[in-house]
């Protein structure tokens, strides 16, 4: 036994030896040179509900991140609230819930966040849990911005800014979300139909112009807002899409 114990003894001692001999004459290896990080950017806008586009961009994101070649943020440029089923059915709420799921560097506004109401808006984008930042939208009276106007993210050694604001049209386009007549409007496909759109064609020989009018199917029923506009058919059928001379939002009540 202790024959065997001395064996495993002199084994160690040599095999300790050996790799402090072989550690000492090996030269030493070069430094290696770590490559910088690019900053990769992903931005989604107009999704309008379409919910399948969401993992993907995560699913883009978890694939850039594994890679350890750059460091990846995501952002929303707005309109995501209203434009599907989803939205409408929820007022809001699914959309908000997969968005919250996402995880974003920053999110902004675009003018249908305004569909369901500013109170609902402000609910919703309380429980979306990213920064949201809009520079040019106050409640009424307010020396600041309701939400912040940017955030800053630290990559690596940089800081980059996300800086956001609402297009001004939308002071026209979602005027009626502005005032307390109505608590939301409908959009889903019932307020889309035909039974809520006029088309004026008096025009279209001599002026080449449609006089729409889509009103809005409010919740109380009232159906007393209503989007109206001008389309140039010349310009229209030029470009392949519907072209406005002139458009408004307007309380017909008020207009008569």
């Amino acid at each position: 036994m202790h024959q065997f114990r001395n064996l495993i003894l002199v084994g160690v001692a040599v095999a300790l030896f050996g790799s402090c001999a072989t550690t000492k004459h090996r030269p030493a290896a070069a430094p290696v040179r770590q490559q910088a990080k690019s900053i990769v950017i992903l931005y989604e806008n107009d999704v309008h509900c379409g919910i399948d586009g969401y993992t993907r961009l995560a699913g883009l994101r978890d694939a850039i991140q594994s890679s350890d070649t750059a460091f990846v943020g995501i952002v929303c440029c707005g309109d995501f609230l209203q434009g599907g089923t989803p939205g409408a059915i929820s007022r809001g709420q699914y959309i908000v819930d997969i968005m919250r799921q996402v995880g974003y560097q920053a999110i902004t506004l675009g003018n249908h966040e305004f569909d369901y109401g500013v109170p609902r808006m402000k609910e919703l984008l309380a429980k979306v849990k990213a920064p949201v930042v809009c520079a040019n939208f106050y409640d009424v009276g307010a020396p600041r911005p309701y939400f912040p106007s940017y955030v800053i993210h630290q990559f690596g050694d940089k800081r980059i800014a996300f800086v956001g604001a609402v297009t001004p049209e939308t002071m026209i386009l979602e005027s009626y979300a502005f005032y307390d007549d109505h608590e939301y409007v409908n959009t889903d496909m019932k307020a889309r139909s035909g039974a809520f759109v006029t088309i004026d064609d008096r025009h279209e020989k001599d002026e080449h112009t449609w006089t729409v009018r889509q009103v809005l199917d409010d919740s109380d029923g009232d159906h007393n807002w209503a989007i109206t506009g001008v389309i140039d058919l010349d310009a229209s059928q030029e470009r392949g899409e519907v072209v406005f001379l002139d458009y408004a939002v307007r309380n017909m009540l008020e207009s008569v």
